[in-house]
């Protein structure tokens, strides 16, 4: 049975490796976003990768497919746990997909959770580093610890701006 399953790529070669997926005869989706880009002297509207360094494939995960993908050119390797592809939901795909047609404003945004150390990473409060404590939709709650004296602070800040800290 066909699964669709998400390709990690080399930095910036997801549409290079779509195309010799492509004519490897694999079933893939690229989902791009509108994204106004600046020049010297102008502004262009261009079409960037939804989720840079990724994209997906539709196929029977045999170990020959597996070994194909795997060989590709770009590729850096197949998400998915202990060796095994991590399936993505058609669900999920075909939302993607319905964003990837409409032409409507989009931006990628971090996938965060309560207790992530996050940065803020625009505006006067660029450089903040906190905890997110709460999740809404027009924004997050963050703490501000001040481990030295025991004292926090807490601030609302639009969600866009703020990023998950990957700790080594």
């Amino acid at each position: 049975m066909k699964h669709w399953y998400a390709v990690h790529t080399r930095s910036r070669h997801e549409e290079r490796v779509a195309e010799r997926l492509q004519k490897k005869r694999f079933d893939i989706f690229l989902p791009r976003l509108n994204c106004w880009s600046r020049r010297k002297d102008r502004r262009k509207l261009i079409r960037i990768p939804m989720f840079p360094g990724y994209l997906f494939i539709n196929c029977r995960m045999t170990g020959n497919h597996w070994l194909d993908i795997l060989k590709t050119d770009g590729v850096a390797g197949i998400v998915g746990y202990e060796h095994h592809p991590a399936i993505i939901p058609a669900e999920q795909i075909k939302s993607l997909r319905i964003i990837d047609v409409s032409n409507i404003e989009a931006e990628p945004y971090p996938m965060l959770r309560q207790g992530d150390r996050v940065v803020v990473t625009r505006g006067p409060l660029a450089g903040t580093v906190g905890i997110l404590i709460d999740k809404r939709e027009h924004g997050h709650s963050i703490v501000i610890n001040v481990e030295a004296i025991g004292r926090a602070v807490t601030i609302h800040i639009d969600g866009s701006v703020v990023d998950r800290i990957h700790d080594a």
